[in-house]
């Protein structure tokens, strides 16, 4: 049963044979599953190491914000001390501004 071009489905088939084959993998390539699970263990090693400083690079910007939140608060109630500082002073200055003027008007 060939189709009606003429060609026969093993024609369609002979480039994939003609290709040539892939070397089997021989148990001397031992020293190359060594050097791949070397490399597994470096590559392990360096996650865990990465995931470490990761990890203590965001407890540091944590405790940094934290102590930055403290900071402000700190610098908002120092503030507000110091503006009620500055009315109390206004208030004497006019006082004595006062008292000033209606000593001289005597």
């Amino acid at each position: 049963p060939e189709s009606s071009s003429g060609s026969s489905p093993l024609a369609d088939h002979s480039a994939y044979i003609s290709r040539p084959k892939r070397p089997r993998v021989s148990s001397s390539d031992a020293a190359d599953e060594d050097d791949h699970t070397t490399a597994e263990v470096k590559y392990r090693d360096r996650r865990n190491k990465n995931n470490i400083a990761s990890k203590r690079s965001r407890q540091t910007r944590k405790q940094k914000f934290v102590s930055m939140e403290e900071k402000a608060i700190e610098l908002e109630r120092a503030n507000e001390e110091l503006r009620l500082r500055v009315v109390e002073l206004e208030e004497l200055a006019k006082e004595m501004k006062d008292a000033l003027v209606k000593r001289l008007s005597k």
